[in-house]
């Protein structure tokens, strides 16, 4: 712009000066002309510049808005991807406390499992003992009815022959007993039969 300014500013000088007068040479107004094409071209040409720039500065700008746009969504996602960072983080975290967790279960349940296997062992221990003592027992117990038994049979077989000697002897007074009773009423009657006979003569010796 600044040539194009000059040779516009010269030309206006030279036709401030006055109208045209006839001292004007042919010379002078081709060069005025020539000054004013010059500077209509440079102008034309500033403003093809101007245009060129005003494109390029379009395109830059619709560049950089793009950018922009671009860059925010980066932006955008980069925040979003941040987020999902942290709650994979917090997850992460949780993750590794539950883990932490099911170890110190699993620890525990071991732990548990160990104190159950021993105590089932102690008591399966006891167990035989108390079956073994039990066997034991009852093999005295037994012993001890089978010889009760032997006992009681003995003492059955006994009494079942001294029950069979009192019932003879119990039969053989019972009999002694009737003959004796029947002895008995055959003197009474003897002897009643002798008293009545006494009696007669005693009233045949009063008469």
């Amino acid at each position: 712009f600044g040539g194009a300014s000059a040779l516009i500013g010269a030309a206006l000088a030279s036709l401030s000066i006055g109208p045209v007068s006839e001292k004007n040479t042919k010379n002078e107004d081709s060069q005025l002309v020539a000054n004013l094409e010059g500077a209509l071209r440079e102008l034309r040409a500033a403003e093809r510049g101007a245009d060129e720039t005003r494109a390029e500065l379009d395109e830059l700008l619709e560049a950089r808005a793009e950018w922009a746009e671009k860059r925010t969504s980066e932006l955008e996602q980069l925040e979003e991807l941040t987020g999902e960072m942290l709650e994979l983080r917090q997850r992460a975290g949780r993750l590794e406390s539950a883990e932490n967790g099911v170890a110190e279960a699993r620890s525990q349940l071991a732990a548990l499992k160990l104190e159950a296997d021993t105590r089932v062992a102690a008591l399966a221990e006891e167990l035989e003992v108390v079956r073994a003592e039990a066997a034991m027992s009852l093999q005295a117990e037994k012993t001890r009815y089978a010889k009760l038994e032997a006992v009681q049979a003995s003492q059955a077989t006994r009494l079942n022959a001294k029950l069979q000697k009192a019932e003879a002897r119990s039969t053989a007074e019972r009999r002694a007993g009737e003959a004796a009773a029947l002895d008995a009423r055959e003197i009474e009657a003897e002897l009643r039969g002798e008293i009545e006979t006494a009696r007669a003569r005693e009233l045949e010796l009063e008469e």
